[in-house]
């Protein structure tokens, strides 16, 4: 059973970043998500893959790049889109809006931190048959965008967040590009015929 860590991460929080994070679940209620039916969906059959991450440095945007470029490659995939969250006002010059990958800053948030804009809308209104999420669950902009997404397979490394169906922790001495590795290892065989003869 999946726990609810909501309350232990508010304690930690300074008091405006509970109000906000307060609206902005209270905004959540409202709209509410859009129906889906959960579909256990690996990298042989996924049509669409989308990528969420907290774009941090140039390293990071470099290696999720490539790890959409690699599941393309290997997997025939038709589409992926990345969607960064930058914490900045401003993004770095090496991003950009470009056809598979795309973000979102601190400029695209309202008051309460709530993802609005472009680039947000397109990646919430696009059913991805596996959506995979590389945050580390603590960028609630990202987290708004994953409980809206209505994609098919649901993926992330936070062990305590309700929205997967499907949770991979990140080790404490594993690296990104380690992490996507086991990715691939995972959903290249989970639910799938070879996987499954002796």
């Amino acid at each position: 059973m999946k726990m609810n860590s909501s309350h232990s991460l508010n304690e930690k929080m300074p008091f405006w970043d509970k109000i906000k994070n307060h609206f902005s679940a209270q905004r959540m209620k409202r709209e509410g998500a859009r129906p889906r039916d959960p579909v256990v969906v690996n990298f042989h059959h996924a049509r669409s893959i989308g990528f969420l991450y907290h774009s941090k440095d140039e390293a990071t945007f470099i290696l999720v790049k490539q790890f959409a470029e690699k599941i393309i490659k290997t997997f025939g995939t038709r589409k992926t889109l990345a969607l960064a969250f930058i914490s900045e006002k401003e993004a770095p010059r090496y991003h950009g809006h470009i056809l598979q990958s795309d973000y979102f800053t601190k400029k695209n948030l309202n008051w309460h931190g709530y993802p609005k804009g472009l680039a947000v809308k397109t990646f919430c209104t696009t059913d991805f048959d596996i959506l995979i999420d590389l945050s580390d669950g603590k960028a609630r902009p990202l987290t708004n965008i994953l409980e809206r997404s209505t994609a098919r397979f649901k993926i992330g490394r936070e062990p305590e967040n309700e929205s997967y169906d499907l949770i991979l922790p990140m080790r404490l001495d594993s690296t990104l590009d380690q992490y996507f590795s086991r990715l691939i290892n995972l959903l290249s065989t989970i639910n799938h015929e070879s996987s499954k003869i002796a």
